[in-house]
């Protein structure tokens, strides 16, 4: 196996159709073997309880993790979040499997309201996940992440429509992330 994607609805491609993700987009591309492990509405706590089964027994090359915006909405602590990010890179790092951290992507504050709730305070989320960002990149070598929320804020922005709900990405946000991943990708090797 070449690579597990570890994650929650983002990963798992929620609202797009399997062929669509950018997991899929991806490996498509670079003709890899993968398992997409993405469980909608996962949290960094369930991704830890399950790395072990999900990605560690399977004992793969590679290990894309993508967590912490469920944590974020349900306004746990941040250093808890930050905490078990790090915690499972290195049951994976410990385990022999290189890894890597892609930072959640910007949310859409006015299409969440719009179409969750006006709880949580998403402007606070996006920031919480800029620092989330910094200190990961404090901890860690910046090969072992990628920045999903620079081009996903950059893209939105710009006036693209990547979003089904301001929150999961639509068919054109999983196209931008995984050229963007893909790129990444090439520059590392």
């Amino acid at each position: 196996m070449d690579i597990v994607f570890l994650g929650d609805s983002l990963t798992f491609g929620y609202g797009v159709h399997k062929e669509d993700s950018w997991v899929n987009r991806i490996c498509a591309n670079c003709n890899l073997s993968y398992l997409n492990k993405g469980v909608n509405g996962d949290t960094t706590v369930g991704m830890l309880s399950r790395v072990w089964k999900d990605v560690i027994n399977i004992k793969p090359r590679f290990c894309f993790i993508l967590a912490g915006t469920n944590d974020f909405l349900m306004d746990r602590p941040y250093k808890t979040i930050l905490e078990n990010i790090v915690l499972l890179h290195k049951e994976c790092e410990d385990n022999n499997i290189k890894t890597t951290i892609l930072i959640p992507p910007f949310i859409d504050k006015n299409k969440s309201i719009n179409l969750w709730s006006s709880y949580p305070d998403y402007t606070q989320i996006n920031k919480s996940i800029i620092n989330l960002k910094n200190e990961l990149l404090n901890i860690f070598d910046k090969i072992k992440i990628i920045d999903l929320y620079s081009i996903t804020e950059k893209a939105y922005f710009s006036g693209e429509d990547i979003y089904i709900d301001g929150i999961h990405l639509n068919e054109k946000g999983h196209m931008i992330i995984a050229e963007y991943i893909i790129n990444k990708l090439k520059q590392k090797s």
